[in-house]
């Protein structure tokens, strides 16, 4: 019985280094994780879910054509300050990850609640088929570490 629990045991530690490592990985490739949020809204203007941003209101649309801005859909971008801030946090616990803005509203509320209420869903998330691209690239650091890992051990 013993053998089994050590089993598990060395399982789970093998798991909670596994996320560790993730982590960390995801924390040195910050801007390039960050990056594929900002150009799923900028370039693909999709939520966390695929779907089209909402439609711009005619006033929006007079004013970012004004500017020479209005790119012909929704891309969240007017100032610049709201994903040139977006920042990735992960949880160390469980290796979920996250992105934030403090970038706010003229009312200053968090932009990105505004725009989540705006949207109905979330625009802080990666949509699926960008998921595996944050793999992609800490994939070849989490080897690393782990290389590291296991020769200490």
């Amino acid at each position: 019985m013993s053998n089994v629990v050590q089993a598990i045991e060395a399982v789970q530690r093998l798991r909670d280094n596994l996320i560790r490592i993730a982590g960390e990985a995801m924390m040195e490739h910050k801007e390039e994780i960050t990056a594929l949020l900002t150009d799923q809204q900028y370039e693909e203007g999709v939520d966390g879910d695929g779907k089209p941003l909402r439609k711009y209101t005619p006033a929006t649309v007079l004013i970012k054509s004004s500017y020479g801005t209005y790119r012909g859909f929704t891309d969240l971008h007017n100032t610049g300050a709201f994903q040139s801030t977006t920042d990735l946090s992960v949880d160390e616990a469980d290796g979920t990850y996250s992105f934030n803005s403090p970038a706010r509203t003229n009312r200053g509320e968090l932009k990105s609640q505004w725009l989540n209420r705006w949207q109905g869903a979330d625009v802080m998330k990666l949509t699926e088929d960008k998921k595996p691209l944050v793999w992609k690239i800490i994939f070849p650091t989490v080897i690393e570490k782990g290389k590291e890992v296991m020769a200490i051990q």
